[in-house]
């Protein structure tokens, strides 16, 4: 369970009533993966807890709420790198088709070159 509001201060850079070692040192003790930025937002200097606002809200909510939320912040970020993921596979074949047209380009006017040359050739004998 969460520490009561009167016992958490808020992590600010200047005026905090905790120790400026703990600013710079805390970081979010729940971590909820992926969705955890990391940085303390709330702590608890007593007990040495600290929480970021991510999972603060998450871990507020009641229990069946929280493992839909949970699922939900997943499901949206494994869309979002999917998205991701296929936009750089869409640039990829795209650059892939761009030098593949230039080689093509270039074997075409080395041809043709290879091609004058010898009809050149062919009328010098």
């Amino acid at each position: 369970p969460l520490a009561d509001s009167s016992e958490i201060t808020m992590f600010k850079l200047y005026g905090t009533r905790t120790p400026n070692k703990r600013i710079h040192d805390a970081r979010c003790d729940i971590g909820h993966r992926y969705l955890c930025d990391g940085s303390a937002y709330r702590s608890c200097a007593l007990c040495d807890f600290d929480i970021c606002q991510k999972c603060l809200e998450i871990e507020s909510l009641p229990s069946p709420k929280k493992e839909e939320v949970l699922k939900q912040k997943v499901n949206k970020i494994i869309e979002e790198h999917e998205a991701q993921r296929m936009k750089l596979i869409k640039e990829d074949e795209a650059q892939r088709m761009k030098l593949r047209q230039e080689w093509e380009q270039r074997h075409e006017e080395e041809k043709r070159r290879r091609e004058e040359e010898y009809k050149d050739y062919l009328r010098k004998l």
